[in-house]
């Protein structure tokens, strides 16, 4: 056994290497040998305080083996491997609300005959089943220049503004909307016009938003009337206009 042990340690000393510093680096782990009984060490070794026996030429000991980090350390600049990128960023948060946008009739003063026309939301599409929330967003028109700035004319919906389906036929519910033709204050009835088109606008935001159940299928807003040539648009073109809104994040083909 000692001729074994003898072997190793010539093997050990043989492959001792120079460093930048001066000192002597053993090519083997310096805290491999134990000191034995009374600080023994193998020939060519000397038990240091740490109770490892060190190769003469490492001395002193702290300038070289006392830094020596063990065989199986990890690099200083290692990093787990289960550890996330120092860029990664959590997946983006799905909306809880699915906006189809606003629609608004553009017809103009030359040509309020388009006033009968549907404006569907979504340019058409097929809106999926849910619960919606319409809302007000701006503008107000004219049924005739006689009378004053309102959104529906009757609260019976013959003058009115609604949201359909398809086609003008299938209708959904009144739009959300102050009632009134002729002048009035801002209290109910249909004398509940407004003189300035900026009041118009006003008293529409402050109504709630509707919400309502859709069983899927396009929706669009329309304006029944009994005379359009008579029409007069908003101010600086600016005509009724809604939100629709599924009160649920948006389909994967929406």
């Amino acid at each position: 056994m000692a001729a074994v042990i003898a072997r190793a340690v010539a093997a050990a000393v043989a492959a001792v290497v120079t460093t930048a510093a001066g000192c002597k680096a053993p090519s083997y782990h310096a805290c491999a040998i134990a000191c034995g009984e009374g600080g023994s060490c193998p020939s060519g070794f000397r038990c240091a305080d740490d109770a490892y026996c060190h190769a003469e030429a490492e001395y002193p000991v702290e300038s070289c083996a006392a830094d020596a980090a063990p065989l199986d350390a990890a690099p200083p600049d290692a990093t787990p491997p289960d550890a996330a990128p120092l860029d990664a960023t959590p997946p983006d948060a799905v909306p809880a609300t699915c906006d189809f946008g606003t629609a608004s009739n553009s017809a103009a003063v030359t040509n309020p005959q388009l006033f009968a026309q549907v404006i569907p939301f979504a340019g058409g599409a097929s809106l999926p089943p849910g619960t919606y929330v319409l809302s007000y967003v701006d503008g107000c028109a004219r049924y005739a220049p006689a009378l004053w700035w309102s959104i529906h004319g009757h609260a019976d919906g013959d003058v009115a503004w609604w949201l359909v389906g398809a086609s003008s036929t299938e209708r959904v519910r009144l739009l959300p909307g102050t009632v009134g033709l002729l002048p009035g204050t801002a209290g109910p009835g249909e004398a509940n016009g407004f003189e300035r088109f900026d009041d118009c606008v006003a008293a529409n935001l402050e109504l709630d938003p509707i919400t309502f159940e859709h069983a899927g299928g396009p929706l669009g807003i329309f304006q029944a009337d009994i005379h359009y040539a008579d029409n007069v648009s908003g101010e600086d073109g600016r005509n009724p206009r809604w939100r629709l809104v599924l009160d649920a994040p948006c389909p994967p083909d929406a």
